[in-house]
């Protein structure tokens, strides 16, 4: 267990969203991860991409594809940039950023001519992957000798 947990549950999960009390989520990676990658060997500068592979940026700054360089060739107002940054810290995928709520229907399809699997392929930057298989440090798994 650890202390990231609400209650008495195990806490299996690399990646968590918190609700505040106030009203909004925030994202934190298992406080358990970094120090389970420093005692397998890791260098603490592959821990931090590890970590910022799992938890994701929370940004579209230096996103591949879907970025805010992107963004702007494609129409993206300075207004509208910020209020999808407003939401990725908190957002579960980054369909929540990018949806008819947000920006309004025509937007993204019409006049932007984003197409969705665009949008899916590139979640994981911004929002997370809530897994450490894929990052390019990971060190590939060996069975145990007592397995």
């Amino acid at each position: 267990m650890d202390c990231d947990t609400t209650g008495i549950e195990p806490d299996f999960a690399l990646v968590k969203f918190k609700k505040l009390a106030g009203g909004g989520y925030f994202r934190i990676i298992n406080e358990s991860v970094p120090p389970a990658l420093r005692t397998l060997g890791y260098p603490q500068e592959q821990i931090d991409a590890i970590v910022r592979y799992v938890k994701g940026t929370g940004s579209l700054k230096g996103a591949p594809h879907v970025n805010d360089v992107s963004l702007r060739t494609k129409g993206f107002t300075g207004e509208m940039l910020a209020k999808a940054e407003a939401q990725l810290p908190s957002a579960f995928d980054i369909a929540f950023v990018f949806n008819r709520f947000t920006f309004g229907d025509d937007v993204l399809q019409r006049e932007l001519n984003i197409p969705q699997h665009v949008l899916e392929s590139r979640a994981s930057t911004c929002c997370a992957t809530w897994a450490s298989t894929g990052t390019r440090c990971a060190k590939p798994t060996t069975p145990s000798a007592a397995a």
